[in-house]
């Protein structure tokens, strides 16, 4: 594992550049490990608690397990690879529908003062009732309020915390 650490560190040295963070981090804990031999397992903890990624403490804990109880920790590290991309890839899907939702409800809010708008600039006389009557006022005022309201709840709703 040390080797692996290692090399992982050079490999995400050479994609994001030395003052890339997962980089240093690998690579203090493999200076760590040449320099006083730490167990790997304390190191890695240590990096998922100072990160704060649950992915990085996770693989930490399925590590440390693994090595106390003496699993295949080839098999034990792919699984959870394979685990904690797939969290990854859902977390990264459930964000861009909530963006495309977000937007949605923008254009929705939007929808009905730009309808407004080209009615008063091409057929003032048609909407004239609803700006000159109180009864017309009323109705208006109204319809303004449920498009806020729609618009606050439409972002309360899209207000997501993965």
């Amino acid at each position: 594992m040390p080797s692996a650490i290692a090399l992982a560190g050079k490999s995400a040295e050479q994609n994001g550049g030395a003052s890339g963070d997962i980089a240093a981090e690998l690579a203090y804990i493999a200076e760590r490990y040449e320099s006083t031999h730490a167990d790997i397992g304390v190191l890695l903890e240590d990096l998922g608690r100072r990160s704060g990624v649950p992915e990085i403490k996770q693989f930490a804990s399925a590590y440390a397990a693994c090595q106390r109880c003496g699993g295949d920790l080839e098999e034990v590290c792919l699984k959870t690879a394979e685990l904690l991309i797939g969290r990854i890839s859902v977390r990264d899907e459930a964000r861009a529908l909530i963006s495309q939702k977000k937007l949605d409800v923008l254009l929705l809010s939007i929808m009905p003062v730009a309808v407004l708008a080209g009615l008063n600039i091409l057929g003032y006389s048609y909407l004239a009732v609803l700006y000159e009557t109180a009864a017309g006022r009323v109705v208006m005022s109204l319809c303004l309020a449920l498009i806020v309201c729609a618009m606050l709840w439409g972002i309360r709703i899209t207000k997501i915390d993965l």
